[in-house]
Parts: C-alpha cells; sequence; structure tokens
C-alpha cells in the first residue's frame, strides 16, 4: 500500500478525519493554506486540517467524522497519514454500510476495512446510486406502497441488506422476498 506523507496526501486519497478541539492547532502556524482557506498543520504521525468545507475536496474524497459538525461551520479534523488511501473514481473501492437503529447510510474505502474487504464493492457513481436507493427504502415507505406484506420491517431489512451486498435492483430483490414469503 502507498505511503502518504506532507507531500501527496493531497493527490486523489480517501480519508476519514476525526474531530478535534480547535485548542489542538492554537499555539501552532500553519505549514499550508489553501486557496479557500483551509489550513494544514503536519507533524510526524499525520495532519491536522482546519476548514470549513468536507466531503470532496478537489480530487479526494475526505469526510469528517463528527457528532457536532455543521455544513460551513469551520472544524479542526486530525488524520494519521496511514488513514489515507488511494482514491480512483472509477477502481471498485468503496464499501456501504447501513445502521438501521439510527437510520444512516455512509461508504467507507475498502482498505481502511482492515482485511474485510470480502464486503461488496462498487466505484464512487455506482456507491453514490446505490446510496440514494437505500436512503429511499431506508427512511420511507412509498417503496412499499403497492406490496402486501404484514411486515414491512422485515421486507425492508431484506430490500437493504440485498441493496449493500449485490448488484440486484430494487425491482428484483421485491420479487425475491415475495416468492419466498
Amino acid at each position: 500500500m502507498k505511503k502518504y506523507n506532507a507531500t501527496n496526501f493531497f493527490k486523489h486519497t480517501y480519508c476519514e478525519w476525526i474531530e478535534v478541539p480547535l485548542t489542538e492547532i492554537a499555539d501552532k502556524k500553519p505549514n499550508f493554506k489553501s486557496e479557500k482557506g483551509s489550513c494544514y498543520f503536519f507533524n510526524q504521525e499525520g495532519i491536522f486540517r482546519y476548514a470549513n468545507h468536507w466531503g470532496r475536496v478537489a480530487n479526494c474524497r475526505w469526510k469528517l467524522i463528527s457528532d457536532t459538525h455543521t455544513n460551513q461551520g469551520y472544524t479542526v479534523g486530525y488524520a494519521a497519514w496511514s488513514s489515507f488511501y488511494p482514491n480512483d473514481e472509477r477502481e471498485n473501492n468503496y464499501v456501504i454500510s447501513v445502521n438501521f437503529l439510527q437510520k444512516e447510510v455512509t461508504f467507507k474505502h475498502y482498505a481502511s476495512l482492515n482485511g474485510s474487504s470480502d464486503a461488496f464493492r462498487r466505484n464512487a457513481k455506482d456507491t453514490a446510486k446505490r446510496i440514494s436507493e437505500i436512503k429511499k427504502v431506508l427512511l420511507s415507505d412509498e417503496w412499499a406502497k403497492y406490496l402486501t406484506h404484514s411486515n414491512i420491517e422485515e421486507l425492508r431489512q431484506y430490500l437493504i441488506n440485498g441493496l449493500v451486498s449485490t448488484n440486484k435492483s430494487l425491482l428484483v430483490l421485491k420479487r425475491e422476498f415475495l416468492s419466498q414469503s
């Protein structure tokens, strides 16, 4: 696996940054400041980033893991150099995960899963499309309008698990489920 550092972390990478307090960079001078106003602070183990935009950053996908972050607010994130992975939008690098209790759908780079690479992988475009489909099933009941099944939650779980772990369409998964009932 490629090693990342201060000279290459910004070139086609995927990374999950952890939100940290502003005090982590309070007495430091940035090593680099971008045109968009983001500040970067390097150390031996990793990098701090002070920014108001996360997600797609230039040719990278950088996610901020935070319980409090709101869009457009400045936040400090930290990432170890080992948290950066190659990001090629056309390669099947992404794995979808669903939290049924919190009704959340997200994706990760398969290499960040530490050996759990048997999960179904997709490219960036297909991952985005599939997440959109999963959210429709997870967050509403509109998709079940014309289905007669006594346990909608059982059906919802079956459909979402199928959307996560296969390339089957929602229609095919519905038919499969109903033929088993």
